[in-house]
Order: C-alpha cells, then structure tokens, then sequence
C-alpha cells in the first residue's frame, strides 16, 4: 500500500496556523524596522548638508574715546576706560593688553593732530593692566624729574592709546587709536600750605594759604582758583568743589565722622591748566556742641488759677524739647517742668495770689545742649 498513489493523495495535510500574539509581535517589528529605517536616513541626509566650519573669532577691542592727560605738580596722569567689549559687539574673553603712545612738542611750534610714532612708549602686560586699573579705569602716572620737568616747561605732551588681545600664536588683535589728549607742561610752584578746617554750627570750614613763588624764581601762569578734595578714608579722596577763595564752607557732614580735606592751586596758560601737588592733609570729626537759638515772644497770662505761658516754636530740626524756669522778686531760679516739654505751651499751677514771677525758656537739642534764656517775662498773680 504504501507504494499507491491514490493511497497517499487521500491522507488529509494539516497546514500551521499563526496564533494572534504571534501576528501582533510580527506587526511590532515590521513597525520598529521602518523607524529605524527612517532615522538613519534622515541622519545620512544631514551628514551631506552639514555646514562648513566656522573660522575663530577675532576679539579686537574696541576703540578708546576717552582718553585724558592732566598735569598735577610734575606729575602727569593719564586715564581712561579699559575696553570690555570687541568691534563685534561682543564682550571679550581674552586678557587685554595696552599700549600709550606719546610725543612731545617743544615751545612755540604746533602739536600734531594725530601720533603717527611707530612704536608705543610704554607697554603694559594684562598683569600690569590689572595691576594698574582701578575699578573700570585704568591710570598711569609719570613724574619728572627736576632737570626734566624744568627743560619741558612750555612743551606740549600729546598721547594716545591702542589696546590689544592675543590671537592665535600670539598674533595681537589691535583696537583703532584713541582719541589725542595732550596738556602743556606749566611750571607751577610749591603744593598750598597750611590747610586747618574747624566746625561751625552748620558746616564745616577749610581755610589754607595761597602758594608762593616758584622754586626757581622763574613766573608763574595765572592762578585760576583752588580745588578741594575731600575723603573720609585716608587715600580715597574726591573732588567737591572748586573755590577761587582760600576758603571752603562744606555743608555736608555728619556728627561722628571723620573727614580728611586736601587743597590743590590751579593754573592756567594758552588754554592749558594744571595743579598744584596735594597740600597736606586737614582732618576733622565734628561733634554736635552748638546748641539751638534761644525761644522768642515768651509770654504769661494769669488766668487765676494758673499762668498760661506760650512761646514761639524753636525752628531747629534738632530740637528735643523746652525747658521753663521761674524765679519770684529776690529768689532763686527753678525748673518748673521735671521733663521736657515738647510743645511752646506751659501752665504753672503752683503760684500764690499776690505774687510777681518773672520767667524765661530754654531749647534742648538731641544732644542736650540748651541754648541761652529767652528774654524773661514777668507777671503778677494779683
């Protein structure tokens, strides 16, 4: 039998079924495989388009504008604003580095309108523009010496500046010049001398001596006025006012603290103007000792039971408060209130009938100085 192919055709094939877990696992993957498909497609496609390189930035420092030269004593300082962003826009990152460029122009010839020196006359390192900026402002002073400051009288320092950072290989990244500063060297004499301030009842007086004469006897330029620089730290000082008097009022003070005061004379000549070196220093700690003006239009009215004083109010703002005394014919003087009276009203209610009293008032301030008596008053009780 096993040789008939009737035999064999008739044997029913049982054919494999797919169960439905199976068939969503299959559906799964299907799903799966077109993600990723899609995904390294689409990360090809952005390998073809990516963009070139881009080139380092270039940190070149903006240009200085403010640049300023004075003149104190033999002393020249020069001062402006360290830059903190580039010509991008941008602030830099890079350490900066600075460059002063100078020229001196003798007597009588004019000075140039830009400095075309090829090579800078001093340079400083980031760790000396650190070193030298104070706050946002970078300075540097130079003092001449005797002969060269008396051989440079009347010639014209112009200078300016160009600032730097470091690209790469140390390559520099130069800012355009800053503007020209310049000032004339004047020949001025000896810093001011004596300066003494005292305290008034409501400012605080500076007074010193005017200079004198050159050291070498050579003419001066025309004193213009003073300076008065004032701190209330030794070493931090700041200009308050400019005087062409040997005296200052300063209004501005607090009892308690100590102030210190320097002087400098200022000249002038052909538009130019310089100081003086500092004078010494004038040191004061005002103390409230002034006591407020005496009360005034005290007057007493016998109601008969009492007397009705009233006076007008003090204006000081410091006042604390009034004080009341009384004294009969031929006696001694008392306080009549045991506490200050913050008001100009008092009624005394310890009296007799037929009785003269004469009274005056006093003002307190907050630090207990009492100002002089009113002028008396005096009623009788009749």
């Amino acid at each position: 039998m096993s040789g008939n192919p009737a035999a064999c055709s008739s044997i029913p094939v049982k054919k494999p079924q797919t169960s439905r877990s199976t068939k969503s696992a299959l559906s799964r993957f299907a799903a799966l495989r077109i993600i990723l498909i899609a995904a390294l497609c689409s990360f090809l496609a952005s390998c073809a388009t990516e963009a070139p390189p881009r080139p380092p930035r270039v940190e070149r420092p903006v240009k200085v504008n403010n640049l300023a030269v004075e003149q104190v004593g033999r002393t020249l300082a020069l001062s402006f604003t360290i830059p903190v962003r580039a010509t991008d826009g941008k602030g830099l990152t890079k350490p900066i580095e600075i460059e002063i460029f100078r020229q001196v122009t003798p007597p009588g010839q004019a000075p140039p309108t830009a400095i075309g020196a090829a090579k800078p006359w001093v340079h400083f390192g980031a760790q000396e523009v650190s070193r030298l900026a104070q706050g946002p402002e970078f300075v540097y002073k130079e003092r001449l010496a005797g002969a060269s400051f008396a051989a440079s009288v009347g010639s014209v320092v112009s200078f300016a500046v160009v600032t730097l950072t470091r690209g790469f290989g140390g390559r520099p990244r130069e800012s355009e010049p800053s503007n020209v500063a310049r000032t004339m060297l004047l020949n001025v004499p000896s810093p001011v001398e004596s300066p003494s301030v005292r305290q008034l009842p409501s400012a605080l007086e500076l007074q010193w001596r005017a200079p004198g004469e050159s050291p070498g006897g050579s003419p001066l330029p025309t004193l213009t006025g003073y300076r008065v620089y004032r701190g209330e730290k030794l070493g931090l000082f700041a200009f308050v006012a400019e005087t062409r008097s040997t005296r200052y009022l300063d209004p501005h003070f607090q009892f308690g603290q100590t102030y210190h005061y320097r002087v400098r004379a200022v000249f002038a000549e052909d538009g130019y103007t310089a100081e003086t070196a500092d004078s010494s220093v004038a040191e004061v700690t005002p103390h409230d000792i002034f006591p407020p003006p005496p009360p005034e239009g005290l007057t007493a009215v016998y109601t008969g039971k009492a007397v009705q004083l009233i006076w007008k109010p003090d204006p000081d703002p410091d006042l604390a408060g009034y004080n009341v005394y009384r004294r009969q014919a031929g006696g001694p003087a008392r306080r009549m209130n045991p506490q200050l009276l913050p008001t100009p009203v008092f009624q005394d209610v310890e009296i007799r009938r037929g009785t003269e009293y004469e009274y005056w008032v006093t003002a307190l301030d907050r630090a207990h100085n009492e100002s002089q008596p009113s002028a008396p008053f005096t009623t009788s009780t009749r």
